[in-house]
């Protein structure tokens, strides 16, 4: 999905949602969207970079993972979720051509809407076996 539409659907779907791209902490490469409706946080995604790490699972010398994508229970069912998601992919497409995220395998309701953006299921992480290590490729 390209700029163009996710600003069409922002402003038709969802009138009211800002988003903005800062860095998760100071010194970090690691990049966090906050999306807001109005002046009301409604959902923060973060793509972190992880080197040699237990969540890097795919061998490559840096990884982008998907880490702490949330809306909170009282905003979700509204749209905010699949938007976050679609800007947070934007985002990666500047940065690399994977993308990873680990999802409990209980969290059904995510893993749908993971697989629904084209995430493949790579099985279960080798260290934390009751979460699951997804991949999109860009």
């Amino acid at each position: 999905m390209n700029k163009m539409n996710i600003r069409r659907i922002i402003r038709e779907e969802i009138e009211g949602i800002t988003h903005q791209w800062v860095k998760a902490t100071t010194g970090s490469n690691d990049l966090r969207v906050i999306v807001k409706k109005g002046d009301t946080p409604v959902g923060v995604s973060t793509i972190a970079r992880f080197g040699d790490s237990v969540y890097n699972v795919s061998g490559e010398d840096i990884q982008h993972t998907i880490m702490g994508l949330s809306v909170p229970p009282k905003h979700q069912g509204k749209g905010y979720g699949n938007i976050l998601m679609d800007l947070t992919i934007e985002k990666a497409r500047e940065l690399t051509d994977k993308l990873y995220l680990i999802v409990s395998e209980t969290n059904e309701k995510a893993i749908n809407l993971y697989k629904k953006k084209g995430f493949k299921d790579m099985g279960p992480h080798p260290k934390y076996t009751r979460n699951r290590v997804m991949v999109l490729d860009l």
